[in-house]
């Protein structure tokens, strides 16, 4: 039985050793995991490593467990092997609760070096209490108390190594936000793009909104207000998501009435890339989706291509991510043909809106791109195999 101090709080956020000298001058070690369901994972004299079973702590009898202080894992001998009790604080009472943990290994003999390759601040920094600790593990069940303390030689060497597989597992969720004009936004009457079939491949927690609106530009888009909704959602959601923002406009800044400039359109975008950036999130500018019209001679055509370069320009000015899926949908829009493009349609004569088909096909090829640009995010997404190896299999083959 070892023990070990941990505060306990939704989303883990830092792992944080924690080594100091008690009063009868024996090395104490414990470790802090800020903003976690994760607690107590590798981190003992004599294991490998373990992990709590799932679910982790993270229900209390009356809702979800609000900590307010620091509680305490203490690892004790079961009848089936190995438990952990976390005793923490709910609604101002010590609550204790138990359960079963996994992947327990004898440990190798560890070197005292990995103590000293510590930050200063990190082996001064204090663990709980001598008092706590025995406040927590003086109850009812003998199996509680604690034998020795750690070695905090024999206990970091394991932490050092469990702590990057910690933090992998504490990575916040994604959560994306959609703005962009029709050719993103949900399937309407004069609307219908990608955004809803994107959206529709996240795991949760991960989660997306579309902010998709008919007919804007990225002046109009922002002036009547629908970027100061997506920049609200932002603040509203990064403190628990990794957020990703797409931007994608061009179908309507490019027409004359308009009145803008490229110049003018790439500058914008550039803006609205700063302006997520300044927030905390991630922006990742678009290509506009390729129109699904044909010439005489069956080749799709490339009206787009201005959008496409500036896009790509305030993209590489600004240091944003970028996707191609102005080329990317236009190889894969030749690739199977006037008759295959026009079946996602949303209404017959509309070469440029998606149906629900059209937007699940499109939505993946979005996912994909992104996927490829952010490495890490695989898991917050559901494959569709099939459906991409047969987008990836056209726009391989194009003559686009």
């Amino acid at each position: 039985m070892e023990w070990c101090g941990v505060q306990y709080l939704q989303q883990m956020t830092t792992l944080e050793i924690r080594v100091r000298s008690t009063k009868r001058g024996e090395k104490e070690a414990g470790f802090l995991a800020q903003g976690g369901a994760a607690v107590c994972s590798g981190l003992h004299q004599g294991f490998e490593s373990f992990s709590l079973a799932a679910p982790a702590f993270d229900q209390g009898r009356r809702g979800k467990v609000q900590v307010v202080n620091e509680a305490v894992g203490i690892l004790v001998k079961g009848k089936g092997g190995p438990e952990m009790v976390l005793v923490y604080e709910e609604d101002g009472r010590p609550v204790r609760r138990r359960t079963s943990v996994s992947g327990v290994a004898p440990t190798s003999s560890a070197s005292s070096s990995a103590s000293q390759s510590l930050p200063r601040s990190t082996q001064q920094a204090a663990a709980p209490s001598e008092e706590d600790s025995n406040q927590t593990t003086t109850t009812e069940d003998s199996t509680m108390k604690p034998q020795a303390l750690l070695s905090a030689a024999a206990f970091l060497p394991a932490f050092v190594s469990a702590a990057p597989s910690a933090d992998k597992r504490a990575a916040k969720p994604p959560a994306f936000f959609l703005a962009g004009d029709s050719t993103t936004a949900v399937q309407s009457t004069g609307g219908g793009g990608w955004g809803n079939g994107f959206l529709s491949f996240l795991k949760k927690p991960a989660f997306g909104t579309n902010y998709g609106r008919n007919g804007r530009t990225t002046v109009d888009y922002v002036s009547q207000g629908h970027w100061a909704t997506v920049k609200d959602a932002v603040k509203s959601n990064t403190a628990n998501f990794d957020v990703y923002v797409t931007i994608q406009f061009g179908h309507n800044d490019q027409k004359p009435e308009k009145n803008i400039s490229l110049d003018q359109y790439q500058t914008n975008l550039g803006n609205l890339a700063k302006e997520i950036k300044a927030l905390g999130a991630t922006p990742i500018l678009v290509t506009p989706l390729t129109r699904r019209s044909f010439n005489s001679a069956g080749v799709v055509t490339n009206n787009l291509s201005n959008e496409r370069e500036r896009t790509i320009a305030a993209a590489t000015e600004t240091k944003t991510t970028y996707i191609d899926l102005n080329l990317n949908s236009r190889k894969y829009v030749q690739a199977i043909g006037e008759t295959k493009a026009h079946s996602y349609n949303l209404v017959e004569s509309d070469n440029t809106h998606l149906n629900a088909e059209g937007s699940v096909v499109f939505g993946r090829l979005v996912a994909d791109l992104v996927l490829q640009k952010n490495k890490g995010l695989e898991q917050w997404f559901t494959p569709n195999n099939t459906l991409s190896d047969e987008i990836w299999k056209a726009i391989n083959s194009s003559t686009v």
